[in-house]
């Protein structure tokens, strides 16, 4: 893959900062509370919310050597998903319980080997570890309310796509937000929570997205009020444009604490075409220009706010040409725009994804086997 790409990347890594906890925004940048300096979130996404309900990668490294991986890269927080049945439903059951209902014998074989002490926790209490083990490290936590049923994500037809969905009880989503707000009060570390990752389907509409929106941002806030609320929107968190219109009608305790996320892929908005036969100049120019008008557009302005990149990400092989230039352009963006992000993802491989044990991710930064990366030109110039 071309160099230039992914030392574009490493400007991003290895910056060093210093900051107090808990955070608050000011117009829009995320800052320190104590001295108002900015804090950049610089994160890489970490699946828990699969149906397994364990942080993936856990069956081939130890814990604590992955979280130092995320460490000595440069990151300076995770962005730790999780499904609301995990805390609502499943709050019960062991990891061991977990994996032997999926017959992931040979998940479970690697756990025994590299994370023997997590079998026989809860899922919630492993999930507790893991957030422990990362705030070890100095690393941030943002915890991402992924899906409410434990699965792949994301498609328009899943269940889990938009309040009132199959598996979207949005009473029961409260609920949750409330639970893990109030799970994580007195862990430090844990620095944000999310609504819900990527509201979507035939069921979305402007109407439910206020309404539900503000009652989870009181439910999140009224449980933990250290941490930032992120809010996601529309169409794959790509559509914030009714905010032009109407303002959020939040409560002024947590003016100081809202973000606002987005996602963008190669993919995004059927364009990966584009990328492939347009000319790259005037698809990249189209593209944040559209980023602009639907997301871009709250971080400027005469009442900006923090506009959060929660998900990007290319395979990571390099053989995907239209990812290459995608990132081409996004890098200069995002470096343009001075925005937080978290790139899509750690995990080399999934415990079991879509049915399929031990797939591979190529959009993980590090290996199938959790113990290097997936490209060295990350690391090399």
């Amino acid at each position: 893959m071309n160099s230039f790409v992914f030392s574009t990347i490493l400007l991003f890594f290895f910056a060093k900062f210093s900051y107090s906890l808990p955070l608050s925004t000011k117009s829009r940048w995320v800052v320190d509370t104590l001295t108002g300096e900015r804090v950049k979130f610089k994160c890489v996404n970490w699946p828990a919310h699969l149906k397994p309900m364990l942080a993936e990668g856990l069956d081939k490294q130890p814990l604590n050597r992955i979280v130092e991986h995320v460490s000595l890269l440069g990151f300076n927080c995770v962005r730790l998903t999780w499904a609301t049945h995990m805390f609502t439903r499943y709050n019960t059951k062991t990891v061991m319980q977990s994996f032997h209902d999926l017959n992931l014998t040979k998940a479970i074989k690697g756990l025994e080997k590299n994370n023997p002490r997590l079998l026989d926790l809860t899922v919630v209490d492993a999930f507790s570890v893991v957030v422990n083990a990362i705030g070890s490290y100095g690393v941030m936590v943002v915890l991402d309310n992924h899906v409410s049923e434990p699965m792949w994500c994301c498609g328009n037809n899943d269940g889990n796509g938009f309040f009132g969905d199959k598996h979207f009880n949005p009473r029961e989503w409260q609920r949750g937000l409330s639970i893990v707000g109030k799970r994580y009060v007195n862990t430090c570390m844990v620095v944000a929570m999310s609504l819900r990752n990527e509201l979507r389907g035939p069921r979305q509409n402007v109407t439910e997205w206020y309404k539900w929106v503000g009652r989870g941002a009181k439910s999140i806030h009224k449980a933990n009020r250290n941490v930032l609320v992120i809010i996601s929107s529309l169409h794959y968190s790509i559509d914030f444009t009714p905010l032009k219109t109407k303002p959020l009608q939040l409560d002024s305790t947590l003016r100081n604490k809202i973000v606002y996320e987005t996602h963008r892929y190669s993919f995004t908005e059927g364009q990966r075409n584009q990328w492939l036969h347009q000319p790259l100049n005037q698809v990249c120019d189209n593209v944040i220009r559209g980023i602009n008008k639907k997301a871009g557009f709250l971080a400027t302005g005469p009442n900006p706010a923090p506009l959060f990149i929660t998900e990007f990400g290319v395979d990571l092989r390099g053989r995907a040409r239209a990812d290459n230039l995608f990132l081409t352009c996004y890098m200069g963006y995002l470096a343009e725009m001075d925005l937080d992000w978290a790139i899509w993802a750690l995990q080399g491989s999934y415990y079991l994804r879509q049915g399929v044990e031990n797939m591979d991710e190529v959009f993980g930064v590090l290996d199938n086997n959790w113990a290097r990366l997936r490209n060295p030109v990350l690391i090399i110039d």
